[in-house]
This record gives structure tokens, sequence and C-alpha cells, in this order.
């Protein structure tokens, strides 16, 4: 709604639902059901000999259902103090919930058998204010920004699991924050635009880390860091665009998630810092040539070179350090280089394009191990058999995509495939080895009203 020319108010309201239910026949946390009907399934599993699940008298169904709903209302008033100076005032406040209810049945699918094994509901209700207001004064600008976040949670247990004794076990848990942050800029002229802000951030940890299964409280704190990025946009040439940003993420705490499964690596804490340098480069003919069609390139190259550890992960549960004193190592899951060239051609209907997703090598452990057999457990130890320590290798993709535009419809038909050679590679480890995903073909449309 426009109250005027000046102030303009935006509300919205959303709501979401999502219903998953995943019956699997085996897994980590299945084995023992697995070693009663077929024996020496973990040996095998853990040497790499074929197992097949179905010897397994075992089924497990993860039944969920997710629910997000809430309010947004943002208030934009542009006014000016002097004629020299211009603002524009953004207010607003948000009323969020979500919901979440899980339940895993494990049954014995040959002989008959159920067993609940998990009924847990998780809420979350968050309330967040923010003003800022960006002062511009000629070719500068200052916009200091203020946020704050607070947040309940509750966790409820309806049957007799993880300590809970006498169901429901419910546990409550608050989160609040003021978050503040300002950003500067700077435009010489029309071809090329300076930036540099400085903010704290937050992310507020899960239900599921804040409260434990038999109602109490775990001792974990929001991740918190100060994060700074200067950099610029331009278009030096008509139909040349290169863009770069210098960032430093600060993490006074970084939480570590563990395995989701079976809860091999805890939920861990502590510092790190990360910094590096994005530039976006991008070429186009057909702007620069002022013609209908272009052949079109562009870059993106994601360099960090720093991703360390400024201190020792602790466990939440235990208080100790997760995998010894690996301050100085380089963080897991953090590769050093992030590269995606891409090249197409377009005209007034079509738009052709390939690119290709290079991600270079990365650390799979807080110990920085080059294969699981490095181990201190020993190569046949089940630590390093189980997938979950060493490196994870670099991997290059390709994605091939295509658009038509039927004139005077505004309907656009896709097809597109990702991963064009069906390539083979690892994505993660924090369960064992997880496979990327292979080729997809995917066909639609899209209509513009």
């Amino acid at each position: 709604m426009d109250i005027n020319n000046n102030i303009n108010l935006r509300t919205s309201f959303y709501y979401n639902s999502f219903s998953r239910d995943w019956w699997r026949q085996s897994s980590r946390t299945t084995d023992g059901q697995c070693n009663a009907s077929y024996p020496g399934f973990t040996d095998d599993r853990l040497h790499g000999r074929r197992v097949d699940p179905n010897d397994c008298n075992s089924i497990q169904g993860r039944l969920r259902d997710y629910y997000v709903y809430g309010l947004d209302e943002r208030v934009t008033a542009r006014y000016a103090l002097t004629d020299n100076i211009a603002n524009q005032l953004k207010a607003g406040f948000r009323v969020h919930k979500e919901a979440q209810d899980r339940r895993q049945v494990n049954e014995l699918f040959v002989t008959g058998g159920s067993t609940l094994a998990e009924w847990n509901e998780r809420d979350a209700f968050a309330l967040s204010y923010f003003v800022q207001d960006r002062v511009e004064f000629g070719r500068f600008s200052v916009t200091p920004a203020f946020r704050y976040e607070d947040i309940e949670y509750e966790r409820r247990n309806r049957i007799v699991a993880g300590g809970c004794l006498t169901p429901p076990c419910v546990g409550t848990e608050n989160v609040y924050a003021f978050i503040p942050g300002i950003s500067v800029g700077y435009d010489p002229n029309d071809k090329i635009s300076f930036f540099a802000g400085v903010h704290e951030g937050f992310a507020p940890p899960r239900v599921e880390d804040s409260i434990a299964n038999d109602g109490g409280s775990i001792d974990i704190n929001p991740e918190e860091s100060v994060n700074l990025e200067v950099g610029f946009r331009s278009e030096l040439l008509r139909g040349l665009n290169i863009d770069s940003t210098y960032f430093r993420n600060d993490f006074s705490n970084l939480i570590a998630v563990g395995s989701i499964a079976g809860g091999d690596n805890p939920l861990a804490e502590g510092e790190a810092l990360f910094e590096g340098l994005e530039v976006l480069v991008r070429f186009d003919s057909g702007r620069m040539y002022r013609k209908p069609w272009s052949f079109y390139s562009q870059v993106a190259f994601t360099w960090l070179p720093v991703a360390e550890q400024l201190s020792p992960f602790i466990s939440v549960t235990t208080g100790l350090p997760l995998q010894g004193n690996t301050t100085g190592n380089r963080q897991p899951y953090a590769p050093e280089y992030l590269v995606t060239p891409r090249i197409g051609y377009a005209t007034k209907n079509w738009d052709i394009n390939l690119e290709m997703v290079y991600v270079s090598s990365q650390f799979g452990d807080f110990l920085n191990l080059k294969s699981g057999r490095d181990h201190s457990g020993g190569p046949s130890s089940t630590n390093a058999l189980s997938g979950m320590f060493g490196e994870i290798p670099s991997y290059a993709i390709f994605n091939f995509a295509t658009t038509y535009n039927i004139e005077k419809t505004d309907t656009d038909l896709y097809f597109t495939i990702k991963n064009l050679l069906d390539e083979q590679y690892v994505v993660d480890r924090t369960r064992g080895i997880l496979p990327g995903a292979p080729r997809l073909f995917q066909v639609g449309l899209k209509q513009n009203f």
C-alpha cells in the first residue's frame, strides 16, 4: 500500500507445509537388526564388500511433517533532511512459527512386528525487528542497520526414549540477540561503484541441538561472528562487467554439525576464521556491439586461502576437544577454490548455455587426514573404514541448459541436463561417503502473468 509518494507499507503472510515419509531397509542405525539375519553384514559394509539389504529383516520409516507460517511487515519512507541529504528509512518486524512432527517406526518386514522408536515434536517461535536508514549525500551513502531476534524453543518427547522415563518430556529454551551493522558506498561515476560493510553475524542453534530428548537443556551457544566485506561493481566497457569482493568472517563461535543419523560426530563449537576473495567477470557481445543476438561468457571465482581453526572444537556433550587440539588446521568442508565458468548464445527467443562447476579438494574432518587409513585407530579400525575421515577429492561437473520464449504468450519452455557427463564424485563424509547427484534431465515451462 502506497500511503503517499514517499511512504510504502508492505504486508506478507506466508504458509508452507511439507510431509516426507521415507522408508529404508538398512542404515548404520539398523546394523544390529541386519547382523541378526545377515551375519557379517557390518564387516562386509565397512570393508566395501557388496551387501544386499533384502537379506536384512528390517525396515525403518522416518515419518516427518513440517509446518512454517508467519507475518512480515515492512515500511519504507523517503525523506530529506536538507537539499543535499536524502534518506531512505526501512523498518519492520516478523512473527515466525515453525513446527516439526518426527516419528520413526522400526519394523521386521519378514517376521513381522513394529516398534515406535521416536516421536518428537519440535517448535520454534521467533520475533524479529529491524531498522535501517540509508543516508545519501552526493555520490556517497552510509547505511546503519540494527536487528533484534527473540526465539523460543520447545521440544516434546512423547515416548520412553533417550532418557525420557515418564513421557511426555518437555523442555524449553530462549535465544535472543541484538545485531548491528553498517555499510558505505561510493559511486565516482556511472561505470563503477565501491562498497564496504561490517556487521555482526548471528545464527541460532536448532531446537534438537538446544534441548535433549529428556527435556534437559544442552549447553550450546548460537553462532556469532564479525563479518567484513570490501569490493566494487563495474561495467568498465559496455558489455564487460567485473565485480570483486574481499571478505573476512571471524567466528567467535562456529557450530560444527555432527552425524545427523548415528551420532558418530557429536555437535561441537569452536573459533574459526575465513578470509578470501570473490570475482565475477561477464562478457556480452550483444550489449557491447548492440546486436539482437549475443555470445556471452562469464566466470565466477571464489578463493578461500584462509579457513583456519583458531581453537579446538569442543564437544557439547563431553566438554572435551572433539578430535584433539586441532588449532591451526584447516576447517573441514572449506575448499580453497570454487570456479564456475559459463558460455552461451542468446537471441530474442533462445538462450543456450553450458557451464562447468569446479570444487577443489577439501578435508572431511578436523584432523585434516588425507585418508581414513591415516586415522590414529589404525587402518582397520571402524573409524578408518567408516568413510567419515579423509580428504574429499576435487571434482568438476558440467551442466547444460536451454530456454525458448514463445512470443506473445510470455511462456518459457526449458530443458536442462545437470551433471552432463554423469560424473561420480564425493560431496560429503559426515555419515560416510555420500556421492553427488547423478545425471539429471529436467523439462518444464514457466508462465508469466
